[in-house]
């Protein structure tokens, strides 16, 4: 699901409060070279939701912490979440706000009724700095199978030439004993085959290449 402005706008303080959390955790480790650009207190981020970013600005008051977004209101937030617990509860503006929350590379993941959502969190300079960074396009994989993970090709369901209709079986990999179905996304028609039983595959090899 797509979030509405508002828990766009909550999503974006909480994960800035719990990077906050980690990066106090991180600086009072012995011999820690970083410490994500905290002062004191408080500290100022840049949270990249898509391809929207914001500027929040956190502060630690009495029992929480004020945290205000550059584009919409201030928030007073209070948890008792910190590093490695997968759920968080959060009492934004006095009302209970749940979540899901893992780690992922630069930031968080956070799921919230439907929302599933992956949040970068920056610190100012940093967020200068990306934007120097040249643009990598992603490759076009919409008329490919590719091999969801290491395995091995046990059973081809179709032939060059087939056509097939979305969520037909098209091959079987077995993988940690356990025979997973590839079916397909949308209709097409089988344009090669690339693999062959037997063959050992690895995560993201091409075995099918599709004509619209």
């Amino acid at each position: 699901m797509t979030p509405d402005a508002g828990t766009e706008a909550r999503l974006s303080a909480c994960v800035t409060v719990l990077d906050h959390i980690v990066a106090k955790r991180r600086a009072q480790i012995s011999g820690a070279r970083f410490h994500r650009g905290l002062e004191g207190n408080s500290a100022k981020r840049v949270v990249c939701f898509d391809e929207k970013r914001t500027v929040v600005e956190l502060e630690e008051s009495i029992g929480g912490y004020r945290v205000s977004l550059a584009d919409g209101p201030e928030h007073s937030v209070e948890t008792a979440w910190r590093p490695g617990l997968a759920v968080a509860e959060m009492m934004i503006d006095g009302k209970a706000f749940w979540f899901k929350v893992a780690p992922i590379p630069g930031g968080y993941r956070l799921r919230h009724r439907g929302v599933d959502c992956r949040l970068q969190v920056l610190t100012p300079r940093l967020a200068e700095l990306m934007d120097r960074m040249p643009r990598k396009e992603a490759p076009d994989t919409s008329n490919l199978l590719l091999c969801p993970m290491p395995g091995l090709v046990i059973n081809l369901q179709v032939s060059e030439g087939d056509k097939v209709e979305e969520g037909q079986p098209l091959a079987i990999v077995e993988a940690m004993k356990m025979e997973n179905v590839l079916r397909a996304e949308k209709s097409a028609v089988v344009e090669k085959i690339l693999v062959s039983v037997g063959d050992s595959l690895a995560v993201d090899a091409v075995m099918m290449e599709f004509a619209a």
